[in-house]
């Protein structure tokens, strides 16, 4: 059967179930596949026109994905390489997404998953005041939040500053973020690119306000941390005193039996 056939707008296509991660369209993935569906897909859509429906697993746990098991919503990505892992049976992927799709259907075709999809339509959008103003914004809040994030490099958030492209944009910050995964796909899921900046200025907004927190609270354990061992150190440099000079019992000790007998 010819896994990737164009019927009034679907396509029919092998699947991959994800787990634990979520592509993008123009996002280039690498990852190792194992299962013996996923690597049969894989195959078939080498044999065919080298394009692969990958979608996330709802629970990543689950080791036999059902067609309940995976999100609606996926991305329809062209196999750049394949290549077989050295002393095992699992394979290493290179894959270059290619565009949103939801699934009209899922079945099982022979040894692997098959899908008809429906590929995400391209929207016209228009160069507005309103849009310039989200893309500035989007920017911005990306800005803060990279700088909160050491492993952010600077070519990743100069070329953010430099696209002017909403639909781009979007999808590079989601890919180069470290977002939740059900934010990612949330975030996947929302075809419409106008929306979709208008959502993430939102998740920015929500991120950086909570890694701001999470600092503050990291600043108040670490002075606690350093109140203790201060003390400790102090503690410990009044034993040795009062072990050089004969004591019996240092201050802190003696200090310790009157507040006993009290």
């Amino acid at each position: 059967m010819n896994s990737y056939i164009d019927l009034n707008n679907f396509e029919d296509i092998p699947v991959v179930p994800l787990r634990g991660l979520v592509v993008y369209p123009n996002m280039n993935l690498h990852f190792d596949v194992g299962r013996k569906k996923s690597i049969a897909a894989l195959n078939e859509a080498m044999d065919t026109h080298q394009m692969i429906f990958l979608v996330s697993q709802i629970d990543s746990t689950i080791e036999d994905p059902t067609e309940r098991d995976v999100f609606e919503v996926g991305v329809i990505c062209k196999i750049k390489q394949m290549i077989k892992i050295p002393n095992s049976s699992n394979l290493r992927v290179i894959v270059e997404g290619v565009s949103r799709a939801s699934i009209v259907t899922m079945y099982t075709e022979s040894d692997h998953f098959n899908a008809v999809v429906d590929r995400a339509p391209i929207y016209d959008v228009e160069e507005s005041p309103e849009n310039s103003a989200y893309i500035r914004a989007v920017k911005k809040e990306y800005e803060i939040y990279a700088s909160m994030f050491k492993k952010i490099s600077n070519e990743v958030v100069a070329k953010i500053v430099c696209c002017e492209n909403i639909d781009e944009l979007t999808d590079y910050i989601c890919e180069n973020s470290f977002f939740s995964f059900s934010d990612k796909q949330a975030m996947l899921e929302e075809f419409n690119p106008e929306e979709r900046i208008k959502k993430l200025v939102v998740l920015l907004k929500k991120e950086t306000a909570s890694l701001e927190i999470e600092a503050e609270i990291q600043e108040k354990l670490q002075k606690e941390i350093d109140k203790s061992q201060r003390e400790y150190y102090l503690r410990e440099e009044m034993k040795v005193i009062s072990d050089e000079l004969g004591d019996s019992e240092t201050p802190v000790e003696e200090a310790d039996e009157y507040k006993t007998k009290v």
